[in-house]
């Protein structure tokens, strides 16, 4: 659009808050980065239009150019459940560049303190260590199942199992 006709669609808006174009002044206002003002005039647009998806999409976009990003994530969600649409979800995930998966305090720090207690065991060589350290966390549970499924479990001959209703137990042998 070109700078007069926003100029009067602003005009317009001054005139009358509580006209839809409540949208296209706060979305200019975002272009001209002035958040803040757009912030507030979609905050008061949905207190007229409580229910209007493309309101929310912009307060998300406020919200991912600010850096809140779990708050953007939030509001394009509700936008697309009042559009019923997982596609407009999605779309403005990849137009806000937000992350597909956001980071819960536990997703590495719970996987990688299990899988550093591997590096207390003396048997694990420095060299070893190293290698743990720097390789992803999919590379060491990969070798820590391999290392699993290639273990050979010490067998005891004189292990029996207890008797059960008067039968004994005969393990199958090779």
């Amino acid at each position: 659009m070109n700078d007069k006709l926003i100029g009067r669609i602003k005009l317009l808006y001054e005139r009358d808050n509580n006209s839809p174009l409540f949208l296209k002044t706060a979305d200019s206002y975002i272009s001209q980065n002035e958040i803040d003002k757009a912030r507030n005039i979609l905050e008061e647009g949905l207190k007229v239009f409580p229910e209007h998806p493309l309101a929310f999409i912009l307060l998300g976009k406020i919200n991912s150019l600010t850096g809140n990003i779990d708050e953007a994530d939030a509001l394009i969600k509700q936008a697309s459940e009042l559009l019923n649409s997982s596609q407009t979800y999605t779309h403005y995930k990849k137009e806000f560049n937000l992350p597909d998966k956001t980071d819960s305090p536990f997703s590495f720090s719970r996987g990688n303190f299990f899988i550093n207690n591997i590096d207390d065991d003396e048997t694990l060589s420095n060299e070893s260590q190293k290698e743990n350290k720097e390789s992803s966390i999919d590379e060491r549970l990969g070798d820590l199942a391999q290392q699993v499924m290639n273990a050979q479990i010490e067998r005891d001959n004189n292990f029996s199992f207890p008797a059960t209703n008067n039968q004994t137990f005969v393990p199958f042998r090779n």
